[in-house]
């Protein structure tokens, strides 16, 4: 199954909002169906009587659907590669907002996910700006907690889709899921603008908006590593 991607110009009217909507609604959708699969095999696995069997039943399931996120996500990010590197050029060229190093990942595991292209991708104006949602629902992304290991306490991604449920997903006054402390994934992002280098790290269900006065300041560009 594949959610087709369109990949506008940067200087689209709109084009950050469009973008951002987009990538918002394949993340729901894929969610949604692996959540369908994941009940499905689940049902499945209660039915057999043995109890290593059931175990074995649900690793497999989940790896198979942890590589195909990894293979959605390198295509997407693929797809996502010229305007990106478009966007880098123009920020560069007027000392803007460019994107050094960006990884998600979850403290104590070794899967990170280098996103470096992805956030670049989302630059609009020497800007960026990523909701208070997970950010495993953006594209080039994939969720680094494998399916079943872990539930969100608002139920079935799939309810987003309704009308109120994308409503809140994109209120700022929300509150923020909360992932058991262990599986919580983080966003790092190294950035220049204006000369200096900067980094940040945000928890997964943050609101990201770059530049920003909070990021630690790391020294002038040229001078840092």
């Amino acid at each position: 199954f594949r959610i087709p991607i369109h990949v506008s110009t940067i200087a689209s009217p709109g084009y950050s909002s469009k973008a951002l909507m987009l990538s918002f609604l394949s993340g729901l959708i894929d969610n949604a169906i692996a959540e369908i699969v994941q009940d499905t095999t689940n049902s499945a696995i209660a039915k057999t009587v043995d109890p290593e069997s059931k175990e074995e039943v649900k690793r497999e399931s989940s790896l198979m659907s942890l590589d195909k996120s990894k293979q959605d996500a390198e295509l997407q990010t693929q797809l996502m590669m010229t305007t990106a590197r478009a966007c880098r050029e123009i920020e560069q060229s007027k000392d803007g907002l460019v994107i050094l190093n960006a990884t998600y990942w979850i403290q104590g595991r070794k899967e990170s996910l280098d996103v470096t292209t992805q956030l670049q991708f989302w630059v609009k104006d020497s800007c960026l700006k990523l909701p208070p949602t997970p950010k495993s629902h953006l594209l080039g992304f994939y969720s680094l907690v494998p399916s079943g290991a872990t539930a969100s306490p608002s139920g079935n991604w799939w309810k987003l889709l309704t009308w109120q449920g994308l409503s809140n997903a994109f209120r700022t006054d929300r509150q923020p899921q909360h992932w058991p402390e262990e599986t919580v994934p983080q966003l790092t992002v190294r950035y220049e603008s204006k000369g200096g280098v900067y980094e940040i790290t945000i928890s997964d269900n943050q609101e990201l908006i770059l530049p920003q006065s909070g990021a630690l300041f790391l020294g002038r560009r040229g001078e840092v590593l």
